[in-house]
């Protein structure tokens, strides 16, 4: 997720730098044969040219509202823009193109609308966002861009290659976690309550290479929840089990499989359990059954009471460890009382088996 977010993929608003198109006559040559002659033919041709944007001042709003359909969030973005162009070419180039394209990526734009020095520009045929105008040498005018859209969850802004001067953007974000996409970190961050500005300032020329943003961060997922850690440890948790049974009582194979079954039937229990109350009381009622059912485990009193105490160092605290936020502490005491148990069953003769307890 994080990378999704650093590299602006996916789903996004994207608004892409205007540029001022002019075109020129370039002089051109090439050979051709005339009446088996070898001719050298000196033409003209038109080629396209871009103008550098002497200034931009860019506000963009924005906010967030959830997708029914999708699941997921959508943004909504009032993008304001104001560009200044200065003319500083030959004095023979004074016929322009703005060209200024809708963003990238909307499912909803309404209002757009581009202005050059207050008066509005109208398209000539639709789709074409391509405007005429004229700028003598040493002139310069101003255009606005603004428009309301609905996108994906993420805007960027991207300079397509050109050199930014004069550049300020002011991206407003009204929610919270909202965070700078891309590695362009921002001027200045400040946060206005449940709002967040972003400011991004280049005063002299500078190649962007990355387009950059806002998109809405996300915490780290760190409680992943009873099920997968349960999955992921459950092969482990009966083998501990069944060694200590093993290493303490005679288990037969019918034993052993009768077992696995009601270890793995309560471990199903308590994933389906723990949606309509606590993980942690769901295996206190949990353990309470397996522990009466481990009781059957032994012959007599004092092998079932021995089956019992292998369940509890075994099974009972290992999975309670994993519910608990101190898992480390709750199965490091699994283990030492395992340890110990084992250690005062078959060194010191505590609790040593009949032979009767045996058959």
């Amino acid at each position: 997720m994080a990378q999704v977010a650093a590299s602006v993929a996916g789903d996004r608003l994207e608004q892409i730098a205007p540029q001022i198109r002019y075109v020129v006559q370039v002089p051109y040559s090439y050979t051709t044969q005339v009446n088996g002659k070898i001719v050298k033919v000196n033409e003209t041709r038109e080629e396209s040219r871009y103008l550098t944007l002497a200034g931009s001042q860019i506000q963009v709003k924005i906010d967030q509202t959830p997708d029914v359909q999708n699941r997921r969030a959508t943004y909504r973005v009032d993008y304001t823009a104001d560009y200044k162009v200065v003319n500083q070419l030959p004095e023979d180039i004074n016929q322009f193109f703005w060209e200024a394209p809708p963003p990238n990526g909307y499912s909803l734009l309404s209002g757009y609308k581009i202005e050059q020095a207050g008066n509005r520009l109208q398209q000539t045929s639709p789709g074409n966002y391509s405007f005429p105008f004229r700028l003598r040498q040493g002139e310069e005018t101003t255009f606005r861009v603004s428009y309301k859209a609905q996108g994906g969850p993420r805007w960027i802004y991207s300079a397509d290659g050109q050199l930014l001067q004069n550049f300020r953007l002011v991206a407003i974000a009204n929610f919270p976690g909202a965070d700078f996409a891309s590695g362009i970190v921002p001027t200045e961050i400040a946060g206005e309550g449940q709002s967040t500005r972003f400011t991004w300032v280049f005063d002299d020329n500078v190649s962007v290479r990355n387009p950059f943003g806002v998109f809405t961060n996300t915490n780290p997922v760190r409680n992943t929840g009873v099920l997968p850690r349960l999955l992921l440890l459950a092969p482990a948790l009966f083998l501990w089990w069944i060694l200590l049974l093993y290493l303490s009582i005679p288990m037969n194979l019918k034993n052993i499989a009768v077992a696995g079954g009601i270890f793995f039937a309560c471990l199903l229990a308590l994933t389906y359990t723990s949606r309509v109350m606590s993980p942690q009381f769901a295996w206190t009622l949990i353990s309470l059954v397996l522990l009466v059912l481990a009781w059957g485990l032994g012959v007599n009193v004092r092998a079932s009471l021995a089956a019992v105490i292998c369940t509890i160092a075994g099974a009972v605290l290992p999975v309670f460890g994993l519910l608990v936020p101190y898992s480390g502490l709750t199965l490091s005491l699994a283990g030492f009382l395992s340890a110990v148990w084992l250690a005062v069953r078959h060194w010191f003769g505590w609790y040593r088996l009949q032979p009767q307890d045996q058959q």
